[in-house]
């Protein structure tokens, strides 16, 4: 209780507040293959948005010269568990410095084209319905190559002129992290030894219209197996009629030849289309996507998938939002021996309470 109590006592002082997300609920999933059905129920965290919590604070230094930071803690609310990720601040560990010439943010955060964070300007809420939550009902995730969080990131976020914003990150090194006692990049930092991440953004904002281009980079360790640099450039709108908000989002990807993890050896293309609207006191969902990828090692290996998604949202109040949605996903695997298809589909409900 002391030590709770001087942390308080600090907070208050430097001027920080404390805030966060417990995000809980039940899903079923039903997924069916050549092989057999599998069907899951469980209890979830996380299902709409990310269960955290929050410490922010800032300092004017005059002269239009403010320095802050943000750090983000994720959990899993049906244990209590930490993030996936080994570190206590997975989500974002960010200081920044804002003047009048631009802000210049230092630490782990998401990408440019995360859809997650602070600097983030593709893939979230203002271009996709459902974005990166929602527990993948309908999300961009499966359909377009959505970046991570990176560590070791730096990034330069312009004053905006006429409504655009120029947006520019470099990560020395992606990850940090450990898994078990194995680290899962041992390269060293700034050096091609290790992944790194270059992107280049622009943001545009003006009224009810918002759009945003991101072009990033792979930069893949040499110690990988033939590598070759990923490229995703990304595209997506959005404009709020006030009786909805129609959104898309468009994407090309190469991501090169990094063969571990097999998964980013992928090319093609994918789109996802979506609507929001207030109805009866709170607020629907409504997306669909389609992905059309080729293997880059392997030519004749090919995957087409779509998504349809609908969700709900109702707000008890300030704080408190209920939430239901229900997916249908189906993903087409080709290669020379013929094909196969994957069919999942998702019904989720649940409380998130903010504080």
């Amino acid at each position: 209780v002391a030590a709770l109590s001087a942390m308080a006592a600090s907070a208050m002082a430097a001027n920080v507040t404390v805030s966060g997300v417990v995000d809980l609920g039940f899903g079923f999933q039903n997924v069916k293959k050549a092989s057999g059905t599998t069907r899951t129920f469980k209890m979830n965290s996380g299902q709409n948005s990310g269960s955290r919590v929050m410490f922010k604070g800032a300092e004017d230094l005059g002269n239009n010269v403010e320095v802050g930071f943000q750090l983000e803690s994720g959990f899993t609310a049906d244990n209590g568990k930490l993030g996936a990720e080994s570190n206590i601040f997975q989500r974002e560990s960010r200081l920044y410095v804002k003047t009048a010439f631009g802000t210049l943010h230092a630490g782990r955060f998401g990408a440019l084209d995360s859809g997650t964070g602070s600097v983030s300007i593709f893939g979230g809420g203002d271009m996709a319905a459902f974005s990166t939550g929602w527990n993948d009902v309908a999300t961009t995730k499966p359909i377009l190559k959505i970046s991570s969080r990176y560590d070791n990131s730096i990034a330069y976020q312009s004053p905006t002129f006429a409504g655009v914003s120029l947006y520019v990150m470099h990560s020395l090194k992606e990850s940090d992290q450990t898994k078990g006692f194995v680290a899962e990049d041992a390269g060293n930092e700034g050096r091609p030894s290790a992944n790194r991440y270059n992107g280049i953004g622009l943001k545009y904002v003006n009224g009810a219209f918002n759009a945003a281009f991101v072009a990033s980079q792979q930069n893949y360790k040499s110690e990988s197996v033939n590598p070759e640099n990923g490229l995703v450039y990304s595209l997506g709108a959005g404009y709020d009629f006030g009786v909805c908000k129609v959104m898309a989002e468009g994407q090309y990807f190469d991501m090169g030849q990094d063969n571990v993890p097999a998964s980013k050896v992928e090319k093609g293309w994918g789109t996802v289309l979506s609507v929001t609207a207030p109805v009866a006191g709170g607020k629907l969902y409504a997306s669909a996507g389609y992905k059309d990828a080729e293997n880059t090692v392997v030519s004749e290996k090919k995957q087409k998938a779509f998504n349809l998604g609908l969700g709900y949202t109702y707000n008890f109040s300030k704080r408190t939002m209920f939430y239901t949605a229900a997916g249908y996903q189906e993903v087409k695997d080709e290669d020379s021996s013929g094909s196969s298809k994957t069919k999942t589909t998702t019904v989720l409900t649940g409380l998130v309470h903010k504080f």
